[in-house]
């Protein structure tokens, strides 16, 4: 250790102080540019086709019921090491500048380690819609989600303080070597060590970390179904198309990322 070192004693050991120990506080992780300009995407969750082979008008019922899973994966690339692994979960609104929609995604952020998270919610979506359909027409009823995805860099922080202690050796003019334990302050440390990404506070007894990953994936950002009535082959008649917006408890509720199912840890 560069800290011993600069003593001109030899390192042996070191641990946290019982009556002041060594704390990391203050976690935070951000997204300090939310705007996501990526094109948004389209993706079809159900389909369901009523066909009117009648003379009369029949008035269908288009039943949806699946299930949409989305996932954001974070990873620390500029963090420290501090002996474990300590995560918060954060919140943060995107905003999709091609369909002016903001979307909130939960993220778990680590300044001490390089592991990657990936957060996984899964939300089941059922809406029933009645549609009139003319004499001999078909209707087409596709449930469409609209994704964004996006990748953005995270800025990380947290607060450093409290003691450690040191054990290391001190030479003697025999050349035998005295154990010496010392207790000092964890901004002496990383002050003698150079860490890099700390700022330090003597009129605090602190130490403030700033470090940055990455976050990625995919949110569920509106739904709809999708319409199309059309004439059966051999009849005549007008082809309609439009749009349903689905909201509410029935659809696939914004934000999706509101229930968290599951958590997977693996190595970078």
């Amino acid at each position: 250790m560069q800290y011993a070192n600069s003593h001109q004693y030899t390192y042996g050991s070191s641990y946290s102080d019982d009556t002041n120990p060594i704390r990391i506080a203050g976690l935070d992780a951000r997204i300090p540019d939310p705007i996501v300009t990526v094109p948004v995407n389209h993706i079809v969750l159900d389909r369901r086709i009523i066909t009117n082979t009648t003379s009369n008008s029949l008035e269908g019922v288009f039943s949806f019921s699946n299930a949409y899973t989305s996932r954001t994966s974070s990873q620390t690339r500029d963090g420290v090491t501090a002996g474990t692994n300590i995560t918060g979960k954060y919140f943060a609104n995107l905003f999709f500048e091609q369909v002016g929609l903001s979307g909130r995604i939960a993220f778990e952020g680590a300044v001490t380690n390089e592991n990657k998270y990936t957060l996984d919610a899964t939300q089941d979506f059922r809406d029933s819609q009645t549609i009139r359909v003319p004499p001999f027409h078909r209707a087409t009823g596709v449930y469409t989600l609209e994704q964004g995805a996006f990748e953005k860099m995270t800025v990380l922080e947290c607060v450093v303080s409290g003691n450690g202690i040191i054990r290391y050796y001190r030479a003697l003019p025999d050349n035998s070597y005295t154990e010496i334990v010392q207790r000092v302050n964890i901004i002496d440390v990383l002050q003698a060590n150079g860490t890099p990404g700390f700022t330090i506070s003597k009129e605090q007894n602190r130490a403030y970390f700033t470090g940055e990953g990455t976050i990625s994936g995919q949110i569920g950002l509106q739904t709809f179904i999708d319409v199309v009535i059309e004439p059966l082959p051999g009849h005549a008649g007008q082809t309609q198309k439009y749009q349903i917006p689905v909201t509410g408890q029935s659809g696939l509720d914004i934000p999706i990322f509101d229930s968290v199912g599951y958590r997977t840890t693996r190595a970078r």
